[in-house]
């Protein structure tokens, strides 16, 4: 999309965010679609992750969900246009 120009196409504002693509995400019912709107509701066109794991993870695992819910990996998530739960 980047390369052509006037072209649409289907992305999320973490992808443009994270890869800092020079994009322009279009606005929803004149409500932008940023991280704030997402969270609120707002903006009515989300998408989830979710970890999913063993009933019993390993250890690797289990550290890299603690990081990712640490303050330093919000702060990383929050940056690339996601938000926790």
């Amino acid at each position: 999309m980047e390369s052509i120009p006037g072209a649409i196409g289907i992305t999320t504002l973490a992808l443009i965010k994270s890869e800092g693509r020079q994009l322009r995400p279009l606005t929803l019912d004149n409500v932008e679609p940023t991280v704030k709107n997402g969270a609120s509701g707002n903006y009515p066109i989300i998408k989830r992750f979710f970890f999913v794991t063993q009933p019993a993870p390993s250890a690797a695992v289990q550290k890299l969900i603690a990081f990712v819910n640490s303050p330093a990996g919000l702060e990383i998530l929050a940056q690339t246009g996601h938000w926790p739960p």
